[in-house]
């Protein structure tokens, strides 16, 4: 098991970063970076990682499980799979998407794992699926740019939203009391600026929001 938060500072923490930052050396910063199997060969950037099979480059699904899998066994920097997902307009046929992500969900329940989700106009078919499988880990919907109508359907629905420096403010409202999160994604923006733009929208200090968001990350580090 990997600790975090044993230290008295309050962190910032980035959930989903395709960028290894200067930051992710610091103390008080911890960054979960992004991996894509996209080949027969994955190397790790950043001390925490997530890792899974992005539904834009879904190519040889049986060889890119087999990866996830063996790393999922034998790496304890992967502390999320992911990004697994389900897009509309963009990647392979939506029955295969659903078929591959299912699978990865299954890895996430097997090794215990937080699933880091990638949904683009396919949230029905995300709910159906999340409905079949009654994942006791959580789904952490990344990148969340929706309304707040939608926010609300997907949180009642034990989803969990990470928003990026594109958040829409009445959805990030809607889901304030909840689990929530904030991360860069592959944007230049730094995680400092987004949680700077996010204390400004809300109107809350930065110390305020990173103690907040801490409480909601030991949250996820309990399944972790």
């Amino acid at each position: 098991m990997i600790l975090f938060l044993e230290k008295t500072v309050v962190m910032k923490i980035n959930i989903h970063t395709h960028k290894v930052s200067t930051l992710e050396k610091n103390a008080d910063t911890i960054e979960i970076v992004n991996h894509i199997i996209n080949t027969s060969s994955v190397e790790f950037q950043g001390k925490y990682v997530s890792l899974g099979i992005h539904p834009w480059y879904i190519n040889n699904p049986d060889e890119q499980l087999r990866i996830l899998e063996e790393q999922l066994a034998s790496n304890p920097n992967i502390i999320a799979v992911g990004e697994a997902g389900l897009d509309k307009l963009r990647g392979c046929d939506l029955d295969i998407q659903c078929d591959i992500f299912e699978k990865q969900a299954l890895l996430a329940e097997q090794y215990s794992k937080p699933l880091i989700i990638h949904c683009v106009k396919a949230f029905d078919e995300l709910l159906a699926l999340k409905k079949k499988m009654k994942p006791s880990v959580p789904w952490v919907i990344h990148g969340f740019r929706g309304n707040h109508i939608q926010a609300q359907q997907l949180v009642k629905n034990s989803l969990i939203l990470s928003f990026g420096p594109m958040f829409n403010l009445q959805a990030l409202k809607a889901v304030w009391n909840d689990v929530f999160f904030l991360e860069t994604d592959d944007n230049d923006t730094t995680i400092t600026e987004v949680y700077k733009f996010v204390a400004l929208a809300m109107d809350v200090s930065i110390d305020d929001l990173e103690k907040e968001i801490e409480k909601k990350f030991l949250y996820l580090k309990s399944f972790i």
